[in-house]
Order: C-alpha cells, then structure tokens, then sequence
C-alpha cells in the first residue's frame, strides 16, 4: 500500500495508534487477570447463568449486586463477568442469550446498569463503569464460540461511593463490603461503626445515629 498524502498519512497514523491503545488495554486486563482476585479485583463467571446447572438463575444475578455494592461502599475496583476464579476466560455467551431484546454488547451495558440502579439508586451511574473486551475464544465447539458474546468479557469498573449502598434483601437492607477478596455483610451492629470512619463527619454523607427500621428487623430474624 503507497501512502503518499498527508491526509493518507495522518489517517494511518491514527489507526496504528488506536491499534497500539486497544493492545495496551488488553495488555492491562490479562495483568489483572493474571494477577487473580483482590480486595479491588473480583472475577465472575457470569451475571446471569448458573454454570454448574446450566441454565439461567435469579441468585446469580443477585450475587453481582452485593460485589458491586460491596466495592463501592470500600475502595472501589474492578469487576470481571465472563472470567472464572481461576482466571479462565468463559465468555459471555450465555448471559447474552437470557436477554429478551438486544442480544448483544449494549443490550447486557443497559440491562446490567438498571439492574445495579435499582437497588443502589440513578446517583449511583456516576460510580459505575461498565466496557466489553474481546480477550479469547471461549471454550466449547464451534457454534457456541460463533454465538453473541462467546468472546467478550464484561469490565465493571468501580469507584468509592460518596455514601452507603444498599442492596434489598427480602424487603429489608443489606449492607456489604470488601473483607480481603471476599464480600461480606455487615452485622447490625457493625454498619454505625463502619459507616463513622468510612464516611466521617464533614464529608459528603454523614451516618444516621439510629438504626433504620429494616435493620432491626433484621436483627430480630437473626
């Protein structure tokens, strides 16, 4: 190929350089991935397939919320969907295949934002990322590797909320944060305390001094 404009030139200069971009991001996410779970870091198979039973399950859906809930009420971080625990590259063919509209990468972005929303509320967007990559073939035979998504992992990055976020359990409150690289809930009696330091007084959002009644409900079913 002959490049002898400068308007040719420029044109190829920017698609190198996008090229070198889109290398270095990849670069970065098989370091995370490499690197494995953290108190930042978390890896999940998917956000809305049961791997093990083959088939889709509200709980999953369910456990993505309280590992963003519970990064966003620590430090933040990443959040990987279609990677497994031991760092394998899965996919998101599956997840994309539950969906009833758009199956594909914007379908799963506006389906998985109204799905955290709703239990952490629209001010919560400012804190949540989400962007797709294509890192591999996901295993399995040809058809499933050719299928929406075989390919893509879900990137949900995550930064500190500037106030507590809840996730809705049975009609009351729970509230989760990052413990190591596990996610945890906190006790009744733990929340005040963590919310104090988490959260002081003179930053954006100070700690009620009374438990919320959901939460002694909580208390009297534990």
């Amino acid at each position: 190929m002959s490049i002898d404009r400068p308007e040719q030139l420029n044109a190829f200069a920017e698609i190198v350089k996008e090229k070198g971009k889109h290398l270095t991001t990849l670069r970065k996410l098989l370091d995370i991935i490499e690197a494995g779970e953290s108190a930042t870091v978390e890896f999940k198979s998917s956000a809305r397939w049961d791997i093990r039973k083959d088939e889709a399950a509200r709980y999953i859906e369910k456990i993505i919320v309280k590992t963003v809930a519970a990064m966003l009420n620590t430090d933040g971080g990443t959040l990987l969907i279609g990677v497994d625990d031991d760092g394998n590259i899965l996919g998101l063919a599956n997840d994309f295949s539950t969906l009833r509209a758009k199956r594909d990468r914007d379908g799963y972005e506006i389906w998985l934002m109204n799905h955290l929303l709703k239990d952490f509320g629209k001010d919560a967007a400012a804190q949540i990322s989400i962007s797709f990559h294509a890192l591999a073939d996901a295993s399995g035979d040809g058809d499933d590797e050719a299928a929406p998504g075989a390919q893509d992992i879900c990137r949900v990055t995550l930064q500190p909320s500037p106030r507590p976020r809840y996730v809705s359990e049975d009609g009351n409150e729970a509230f989760y944060i990052r413990t190591g690289n596990a996610t945890n809930k906190l006790k009744v009696s733990e929340i005040t305390p963590y919310q104090t330091t988490r959260w002081p007084v003179g930053s954006e959002f100070v700690p009620e001094p009374e438990f919320k009644p959901t939460m002694l409900q909580e208390a009297d079913q534990s």
